[in-house]
């Protein structure tokens, strides 16, 4: 026989079991035209920035904390931040200099204070962008580009090591994998072998955006008439296709490789998974989840968690765009 207290206790787990499993959509940053640019393999940090030189704001956002402004290096303009270990710890990005000449430098943010830092690089040229942070926090991947200079480059607890010619796009979470382009030859970088692994030798421009935490699957786009999207997994090189006639752009996946997301090029966030099949697993985010937008529109998706789960990218919101975070709950 149930006692009351018994049946309290189950309808309170019932509750929390219901609770936590309600989708939500949430606005990260208050800075206009701001997007999510990575979120930790628990969905629990999100970091970005917005896209106006003239209004920074690179940021760090959790759900029970909100939005952290990050403060620029000195004598910057400008910041963007582009990558978060798992524990929120070690956020990466770039600083915008307008003197005493034009640069971009590679920056860090380090938990508690995130006074910004820059990362060592060596003499000479070049701006860095920064292709991701791995989950532990002590890899953080970059290209350096300059006249007639492109090279894969990161640093491995502080200390700058340049690979080879070429682009890093993107790490994977356990830090060992990283893809790119050397020219238009789509690769994955094995940090442990210091090995080159060629993804496609197709004549089409494919461009690989991210890797799950085992070096594979692999998502991206590419192709000389109109970006398709593009998995890459033991067996080769699977084009996904457009999304009805248009183009289709994916910049993250889950670890298991089953779920992707990106864009419309220029138009709707949209997720792609396996289980729908490869040439029919792409939907529209604004269709699954049009009961909470309430007038908002999902712009792109950037990032998603290990599991899935949660997605990071930008909303419009009327006439501008801010960065969102949403928690599918598993739908």
């Amino acid at each position: 026989m149930r006692t009351k207290a018994s049946l309290l206790g189950l309808l309170s787990v019932l509750w929390c079991w219901s609770a936590a499993q309600t989708p939500q959509l949430r606005q990260v940053s208050i800075g206009q035209n701001s997007i999510a640019l990575d979120i930790s393999a628990d969905g629990q940090y999100v970091v970005g920035g917005t896209l106006i030189e003239s209004a920074p704001r690179p940021f760090l956002w959790t759900p029970s904390g909100g939005e952290r402004v990050l403060p620029l290096p000195a004598g910057a303009h400008y910041a963007m931040a582009r990558g978060v270990s798992n524990d929120g710890s070690v956020i990466a990005g770039e600083a915008y200099f307008q003197s005493p000449s034009y640069r971009i430098l590679p920056v860090v943010w380090r938990a508690p204070n995130y006074q910004p830092q820059l990362l060592n690089v060596p003499d000479g040229a070049g701006n860095y962008y920064i292709a991701g942070v791995s989950g532990d926090g002590r890899i953080i991947a970059a290209t350096r580009l300059g006249a007639n200079l492109e090279e894969m480059v990161y640093w491995q607890d502080g200390v700058y090591h340049r690979v080879d010619s070429g682009r890093f796009r993107a790490i994977s979470r356990c830090g060992n994998y990283i893809v790119g382009n050397r020219g238009s030859v789509p690769v994955r970088w094995v940090r442990s072998l210091n090995r080159f692994d060629v993804l496609t030798d197709s004549r089409d421009a494919w461009y690989p955006f991210a890797v799950a935490s085992g070096g594979s699957p692999i998502v991206g786009f590419g192709g000389f008439f109109g970006y398709k999207g593009i998995y890459w997994d033991p067996c080769g090189v699977i084009s996904l296709g457009d999304f009805n006639g248009q183009s289709v752009e994916l910049y993250a996946i889950s670890d298991d490789g089953r779920t992707a997301v990106g864009w419309l090029r220029g138009q709707p966030a949209i997720r792609w998974k396996r289980e729908r099949g490869f040439l029919d697993g792409y939907e529209n985010l604004n269709v699954t989840f049009a009961g909470l937008l309430q007038g908002r529109t999902l712009r792109s998706a950037h990032a998603i968690s290990a599991d899935g789960r949660y997605i990071a990218g930008s909303m419009w919101v009327g006439a501008v765009y801010f960065a969102f975070w949403l928690d599918t709950a598993g739908l």
